[in-house]
């Protein structure tokens, strides 16, 4: 007995068992699946349950097929042997499955060309996927290729997806495939596509796909007349260009079909025709008297449409989806006919017209004469009629009409009795944003107005009771804050809104009535603002169950809103939270914070190991830190109480030395007092500012303030500004004008450009400002630092450092309207 353990023991080490790892389940209706991928196999499984319905051996290194083995499991109905090591295939294999229905075996090494046995037996095939076997062959010699796979017993497979090699040839047993409606090429390599290629394919073929063929190829114009029930032609992707795309449409004049697909199949390195696409009538004299349900003339390089070609469709009542995405033709030669077009489309559905870079709003030209970037823009109202109002179909369910760039479009979109679900306008950026108009009841539910400033949108939309996913991101929404003309609440025409996207948004504070109305909302995206806290109004909201915070400027979450949370939590069930990429702080004032991210029972983003900034000014994360808190905060305590009696004592010390010199110099205070409001009377009475703002600057500085700090200052802001070029008359005193005019001022600005500390009368200034500031009323001292580091500031400005307001002037759009808030923060509050 112990010889036959020991054997045995001996035997394991020496042979070990095989590993498997195929996962089995049930699934609906009692099929079983055996999941074997990627579990390096190198022969089919034969431990598996003998009752196996599916099976898939996706990526491993099987090479051959143990028709043996595989007979054992005689209830197969699919087979996946996808991405393996396959180099035959034959189809005696498969004797022993009459269930079988289904075979894949894609990324191999089979070759389609080679010999395989005639003699198999019937199989129930109705799905045979062995494409992505074939590599490119030699493609300069125009030889034909056969396909010798014996297909002629496959009488009831409905889809195959084979390769297309160079010059394909398709021998007569083709033909004996009798059930078969839906052929897909996936490599493709074709160079010349005949009248003859596909003549011995079944003529009841309804779909046809030839995606990525990679190569250019020339097609005759009788290509596809051998499938005269073909409903859906896919050649997206294949470099064959629109021109020839057009001419493969000629066997089906007259014809309906479910979808065409021309998507992208225009490509520059095609030199037999022009890469820009002008659409004629010629061009268009096949397509046009087809009944067409989808048709994708995407990303074509479109310019133009001539001749009214447009209008050419004779049935225009038969598209239900119209892709035109990303050409380049401008409404502005065709706006008549388009919209004459966009009528006719009766039982529209699905729209997609977005990426028509047609031309920069407000482009900025160099102007030789003055060496300066000229600004003004003069809009032609000649080039566009004065009123251009576009009517929807009232079919329409989907309009996407994004990332367009165009000065100028429509001025109002109409929507008559609409059946419009899903609206993106997103990134719209034209000088007139279209006024939105909703007829009869309005059944919008998602709607993208992203990288379009809020106040272009304000108004713009009727109320939207079914509207549930509205997405403002980048919408500069900051601006209305301090816009007079906007209400808070600005979501009430969208009362019922569930998901809320305003992320990008340059926010820092959120007003208490912003988002006054959303009593429905259940999920906010704050990311990539500038909060440095949550907004209290977040806690206004009790149906939120999810918030993305992340990407903001927050150093802890205060307890206010770590209760906030907790609470939905427990009353929802579910609250999830995203705070990644955050400044976080693990400090002694943080501690409560890193406690809470270990007990919350909310679903933190990155399981709430987030990083932070320690004491030592070291990075580390949350986790690791609450790991050894002890270690890093055991003297938190201690350091609180220190910090508490020495504050403590401190005030005491001042209290006492302030009651002393209260006491003693009582009378000489009740005088200062009594002289100093006297004097504050007369000259409140007597003394007004003159002007708002005094700027000083040296003459680099001279085209800034004329051409830009004025014109927002006075034109837009409605203050008075005090310039020496514009405002001293000649022949008075510099001396005087100057001291007179900061002394008459509510607030200085300094304009510190690289010449600033050579100008003879910078110093003068700066030394007024401080009188005036210790002296009197000045309000404020502003710097403007344009062009010139921190480091090399005027020294004056030293003493007076704590009381400036110091702006640095950056070159980027988004960085310069943050600074145009600051600047006006620092006149206004």
């Amino acid at each position: 007995m112990f010889q036959i353990v020991l054997f045995h023991v001996i035997l394991y080490w020496i042979v070990p068992p095989v590993q498997m790892d195929c996962s089995v389940s049930k699934r609906a209706f009692g099929v079983i699946l055996a999941d074997c991928r990627n579990q390096h196999l190198t022969q089919i499984p034969q431990h598996l349950p003998q009752d196996l319905n599916i099976l898939d051996l996706s990526e491993n290194y099987i090479d051959t097929i143990n028709s043996s083995v595989l007979s054992k499991y005689k209830l197969l109905s699919t087979v996946f042997i996808n991405k393996n090591k396959l180099r035959s295939l034959d189809f005696i294999d498969f004797a022993g499955l009459p269930l079988l229905t289904r075979f894949e075996a894609t990324g191999n090494l089979l070759n389609l060309t080679d010999s395989y046995s005639a003699s198999i037996p019937l199989l129930m095939l109705t799905q045979l996927d062995i494409g992505q076997n074939m590599k490119k062959t030699n493609c300069d010699e125009s030889t034909e290729i056969s396909y010798n796979i014996p297909v002629e017993h496959l009488t009831k497979l409905r889809g195959l997806t084979l390769d297309l090699v160079c010059f394909p040839y398709f021998p007569n047993q083709f033909r004996a495939m009798i059930k078969l409606t839906n052929i897909r090429f996936k490599n493709c390599f074709i160079n010349y596509l005949t009248n003859d290629t596909f003549r011995n394919l079944p003529g009841h073929i309804t779909e046809l796909y030839m995606n990525d063929c990679s190569y250019f190829f020339v097609v005759e114009i009788n290509a596809l007349i051998h499938f005269p029930k073909l409903r859906v032609l896919d050649v997206s992707k294949s470099p064959i260009h629109l021109v020839q795309a057009f001419r493969m449409l000629y066997p089906f004049e007259n014809q309906t079909m479910d979808i065409i697909n021309f998507h992208d199949v225009t490509f520059p390195k095609v030199k037999t025709f022009y890469y820009d696409v002008v659409l004629t009538e010629e061009m268009m004299s096949y397509i046009k008297t087809m009944c067409i349900k989808t048709l994708d003339i995407s990303f074509n390089n479109i310019v133009a449409f001539r001749n009214n070609s447009l209008l050419a469709f004779e049935h225009p009542e038969c598209f239900e989806r119209l892709h035109l995405t990303a050409n380049n033709f401008s409404f502005k030669y065709f706006i008549e006919e388009f919209m004459e077009f966009f009528k006719r489309l009766t039982n529209l559905e699905i729209y997609d017209h977005s990426y028509f870079a047609l031309g920069y709003r407000n482009p900025k030209f160099y102007n030789d004469t003055t060496s300066t970037i000229d600004d003004a823009i003069t809009l032609n109202s000649n080039l566009m009629p004065k009123k251009v109002v576009l009517y929807a179909p009232k079919s329409l369910k989907e309009f996407r009409a994004s990332h367009i760039m165009a000065k100028f479009l429509f001025d109002e979109v109409v929507f008559n009795q609409s059946s419009l679900e899903k609206f993106d306008v997103s990134d719209f950026d034209t000088i007139i944003f279209p006024k939105f108009t909703f007829i009869g009841k309005i059944r919008v539910k998602s709607l993208d107005i992203s990288g379009i400033n809020a106040d272009k949108t304000l108004d713009k939309f009727p109320l939207m009771s079914c509207l549930t996913t509205l997405k403002m991101s980048k919408a500069k929404l900051f601006k209305v804050f301090n816009d007079s003309h906007s209400p808070f609440g600005i979501f009430n025409w969208a009362p019922n809104v569930e998901n809320l996207d305003l992320s990008k948004n340059f926010m820092w504070v959120l007003n208490k009535r912003f988002l006054d109305g959303l009593k429905h909302l259940k999920y906010l995206n704050l990311h990539d603002n500038f909060f440095q806290t949550v907004p209290e109004v977040l806690t206004s909201l009790t149906n939120i169950n999810e918030i993305d915070l992340s990407a903001n400027s927050l150093p802890t979450l205060d307890g206010n809103i770590r209760e906030w949370i907790d609470t939905q939590q427990k009353k929802l069930g579910k609250f999830k939270v995203s705070l990644v990429f955050n400044p976080f702080l693990c400090h002694c004032e943080t501690v409560s914070f890193l406690y809470w991210i270990r007990s919350t029972d909310a679903i933190l983003d990155c399981d709430g190991n987030y990083t932070c900034r320690l004491d030592t000014n070291h990075i580390s994360n949350t986790l690791t830190v609450y790991d050894k808190i002890h270690d890093y905060y055991s003297d938190c305590n201690g350091i609180l109480w220190l910090k508490f009696g020495v504050s403590l004592l401190t005030c005491i010390i001042i209290l006492t030395i302030f009651a002393t010199l209260l006491y003693n110099f009582r009378w000489r205070i009740v005088f200062f007092c009594q002289r100093k409001f006297l004097k504050m009377a007369e000259k409140s009475l007597n003394v007004d500012y003159k002007y708002d703002v005094y700027v000083s600057y040296s003459d680099d500085g001279a085209y800034f303030i004329k051409n830009i700090l004025q014109p927002k200052i006075e034109q837009e802001w409605g203050l008075t500004m005090c310039c020496e070029d514009r405002d001293f008359f000649i022949g008075d005193s510099i001396v005087d004008a100057r001291t007179v005019s900061i002394h008459e001022s509510r607030h200085i600005i300094f304009i510190v450009t690289p010449s600033f500390r050579e100008r003879e009368w910078s110093s003068f200034e700066i030394e007024r400002a401080k009188y005036e500031k210790f002296s009197r009323d000045l309000q404020k001292i502003i710097v403007i630092a344009k062009g010139i580091a921190t480091k090399d500031m005027p020294s004056e400005f030293a003493t007076v450092w704590k009381d400036v307001s110091l702006i640095e002037w950056p070159i980027d759009v988004e960085g310069i309207n943050m600074s145009w808030q600051k600047l006006r923060l620092s006149f206004f509050y």
